[in-house]
Formats: C-alpha cells, structure tokens, sequence
C-alpha cells in the first residue's frame, strides 16, 4: 500500500538516490582533514568548479571520489546512514620542491575522501578536475588503473616517431620501464614528466565551454 503512494520517480529517489547533484547539499556534508583550511584559496577553487560543471560532470566526480554516480538527495539521507566527502591535505603538501599544478587529485573510493592540491589557479582546478572525470580511474582514483590510463593519454598525444627512430626508441624503453616499475602508482601525478601539457591538451578537448 506504501508504494502505490509513491510515483516510480519517487521510489527510484528514495532508494537511489538523486540524480541530480546538488552542490550546496554536498558542501554541508563535506568534512575537511588536519591541515586542510576550508577557506583556503585551492578549496573554493574546487567548489566554484563543480558548480561550473554539468549534471554529467558532477556524476563523474562522485563516482571517482565515492565510486557511485548518486548522493542522497536531502540533509536526513545523508544523516541516516552517515555519509559525508572528506577533503584530506595532499600528499603533495609537505614536499616544497613539488609542483602541485602538476599533480592529480586522488580518492579513496570506499570511504568517500578526496585529495585536492593546491592549485594556483581556478583555471588549474577546472583543468585537473575535467581530466580525472574523463578518465576510468577503476576503483580508486590513485591505483593502477589511473596509471595506465593516464599512460594511454600520454601515448595518444605523442607525435609518431619517424621510421629511423623507433629502433632507439625501442632499445631505451628497456631503461625507461624499468626504472618506471620501480616508482608507486600513487605519485602518478607527479611521475610523468610530460604530464602538465597532455593534462592541459586533454582538459582543452573534453571542456563543455569548448564546444
């Protein structure tokens, strides 16, 4: 009898959850981590980006912060059972000689936490936030899968070697591979030394605005 009350839209919502995301509703339930100062210029950055994007984008960047596309849709859903996004400091942080324009957000998808750097801009942030909602991180925004796509970018953007250079680029790969298998997935953000320019290529290609 419950549910002759309610309207198929209704029930989809009440057990899955709003489509839409509501930005202002995920800012109140957002927690922020040691070191991490929600009035900080990167952190408005970020909230002024995802008020920018599309209900698509929105859906992409839950979905690689918390591994599903659907937030609850009122104060009490996300109260009953507690759900909140947690903004962690970056790992990033504390090396002074990284360039955190540079680098990636990561996630930890199980427990809804987030790692934004500091960017120096909120261009940077719509550039680095587009780049991770177009890309199949998997499970996690920091493990092997963002590697290897983040790879694949690299290898779609190179420009073709000519003939008489594939032979070398092939006897140093050799090095290059082995000294790649030696770093961590997650310090992807910085490990790729072209990574600022195929970011920026690829933030350009994919931006709504663009078209």
């Amino acid at each position: 009898q419950l549910l002759s009350l309610l309207t198929w839209e209704e029930l989809e919502e009440r057990i899955c959850g709003r489509r839409d995301i509501d930005i202002d509703l995920l800012k109140r339930h957002t927690e922020y981590g040691p070191g991490v100062d929600r009035n900080a210029p990167h952190i408005q950055y970020l909230w002024k980006t995802l008020e920018g994007f599309t209900q698509l984008q929105r859906r992409r960047f839950v979905k690689f912060a918390f591994a599903q596309e659907r937030l609850p849709s009122t104060d009490e859903g996300f109260c009953h059972p507690k759900i909140r996004m947690l903004i962690k400091s970056s790992r990033y942080h504390s090396k002074k000689s990284a360039n955190q324009d540079n680098a990636l957000p990561h996630a930890d998808t199980c427990f809804f936490n987030v790692e934004i750097p500091a960017y120096s801009s909120e261009e940077i942030m719509r550039k680095r936030l587009t780049t991770v909602v177009n890309l199949d991180w998997g499970m996690s925004g920091d493990d092997i899968g963002a590697e290897q796509s983040l790879q694949s970018v690299l290898a779609s953007s190179a420009p073709r070697m000519p003939p008489q250079s594939q032979a070398q680029g092939r006897a140093s790969r050799g090095t290059r591979s082995s000294s790649a298998q030696t770093g961590s997935s997650s310090t992807v953000g910085t490990a790729l030394p072209n990574l600022a320019a195929v970011l920026n290529a690829s933030a350009s290609s994919n931006d709504p605005r663009q078209s």
